[in-house]
């Protein structure tokens, strides 16, 4: 099985486009396409899925926070189950990444995981820990672009 594990913003979106960019979101779409991988959501968008936050929020009766909660949950419904499918969601562990992906990957070695990519526009020890397996789209400029499809292409069907 092949691996992507996905943040939003800064790879599906970048600052001057929409909540989700389809430039950005073709480009992710390109990817699956051609080599059938999985995605499994390291951002934090990651919490809009928590049914408890929700709870929560509704709880303490706050409407403006439940309704920006449910707008960032529906616009994750529509992409991922919609159009794309999530494997799953990585574990939080509150600091870097990198190590919510080692366990992520530890935690299924039943799936016998061949090759992933990481895509996100942050470094969170990636480029320690998983240098070859990271490509750095830019918040500040376009998002995921076509080369870097091409790319995570070649990550995913190739030892690099």
């Amino acid at each position: 099985m092949k691996i992507i594990f996905l943040d939003i913003d800064g790879v599906l979106n970048y600052r001057d486009s929409d909540v989700i960019d389809e430039r950005c979101l073709d480009n992710l779409k390109f990817i699956l396409e051609n080599t059938e991988a999985r995605i499994v959501l390291i951002s934090s968008w990651k919490h809009f899925l928590d049914d408890d936050i929700l709870k929560n929020l509704r709880e303490h009766n706050n409407q403006k926070q439940t309704e920006e909660f449910l707008k960032y949950r529906n616009i994750l419904e529509k992409v991922f189950v919609d159009k794309l499918s999530i494997l799953d969601i990585a574990p939080d562990l509150g600091e870097y990444r990198s190590d919510e992906i080692a366990l992520w990957l530890t935690n299924n070695l039943n799936l016998n995981i061949e090759s992933f990519v990481i895509i996100d526009d942050f470094n969170c020890d990636y480029d320690k820990n998983y240098p070859n397996n990271w490509i750095r789209p830019s918040w500040f400029s376009i998002g995921l672009t076509n080369a870097m499809a091409e790319r995570a292409i070649k990550i995913l069907t190739s030892d690099i």
